[in-house]
Order: C-alpha cells, then sequence, then structure tokens
C-alpha cells in the first residue's frame, strides 16, 4: 500500500481543526462540570440554531490557524489571497463571490445540538468543519467528529482515530 503524502493544506486543516475542536471541548467540559448546566448559547441565530462561545471560540482558532498559513498556500494554488467563509459570522468573510479566487469555508461546531447536550443525555455527534475552494470547487476537506475524535479528509473512508 502506497501512502501519499498530505499537501500542506490538509496538514493545515487538520492541525486547525484539532486545535479548534480541543478548545471546544474544554469549553464543554468548564461549563458541563459547572452543576451539569448546557454550554450556554450566545446567541440564537436567524434559522433558529444555538451560536455558542465554544462555536465564536474554535472559529477564532481555526481563523488564527488557517490564516497564519494562508500566504504559503494562495502561493501553491496560484492566487492572490484565500478569504473566509464563515459558519458564524464574525465580520471576517472577505470574498462574496464563491465562484472565483479561494476561499476556507468554516462550521467550527457542526452540530452544535449535540455539542450542547448535557452529560449523561444522548447526544447527537458533532464536528469540526473546513473545507478549501477555489474557483466555486471544492478542493480539500476536513471533518474531525470531536464527539468520536475521528477525522477524515474524504468523506467517502471510514473516519480515521486521533487524539485530541
Amino acid at each position: 500500500m502506497t501512502i501519499t503524502p498530505q499537501p500542506p493544506h490538509v496538514k493545515v486543516m487538520i492541525e486547525a481543526a484539532l486545535k479548534a475542536a480541543h478548545i471546544a471541548i474544554l469549553r464543554r467540559k468548564e461549563v458541563t462540570n459547572d452543576n451539569n448546566r448546557q454550554e450556554p448559547h450566545v446567541a440564537i441565530k436567524a434559522d433558529g440554531s444555538f451560536l455558542t462561545s465554544g462555536d465564536l471560540q474554535a472559529q477564532q482558532i481555526i481563523q488564527a490557524v488557517l490564516d497564519k498559513a494562508s500566504p504559503d498556500i494562495a502561493k501553491t494554488l496560484d492566487v492572490e489571497s484565500i478569504g473566509f467563509i464563515c459558519e458564524e459570522n464574525l465580520g471576517t468573510q472577505t470574498q462574496t463571490n464563491r465562484s472565483k479566487g479561494a476561499h476556507w469555508v468554516i462550521d467550527p461546531i457542526d452540530g452544535t445540538r449535540g455539542y450542547r447536550a448535557k452529560d449523561g443525555e444522548k447526544a447527537s455527534p458533532w464536528a469540526v468543519s473546513i473545507a478549501l475552494e477555489k474557483d466555486g470547487k471544492t478542493i480539500a476537506s476536513v471533518v474531525y467528529e470531536a464527539s468520536e475524535a475521528e477525522y477524515s479528509t474524504d468523506p467517502s473512508k471510514k473516519l480515521t482515530n486521533a487524539q485530541h
């Protein structure tokens, strides 16, 4: 079996996802260990879903990691820069036309309902999701299923165990 090295943009996406999941898990444990309360939401979004402080902290981590690597990755993609399209809009959307250029697409906690579940409740899985688009096409994606400590860079393959 030949193992193909991962391109630099996938490596940095995995790094960002792992760091974001780690901070989200720590944030959730801090809150749920305090009288078994649910992680409080910061706001309710227009679609009725919750926005939590874990979402915001995880997104900040992801953006910091990706932003640091973006100049080098932009060169390999032959683009001037890489914008951000974020589930939790923190005022950082840098490009609106997804059909041109390159963009990081981020959902820091995909499955907030599962993330917010109290200890002992049946929680649905939650994940950190990051994709890289170029000219409207997804060229790479990482989904780290933090509730199960597994990640995948290929949605058609079984998730691989990872350490937090």
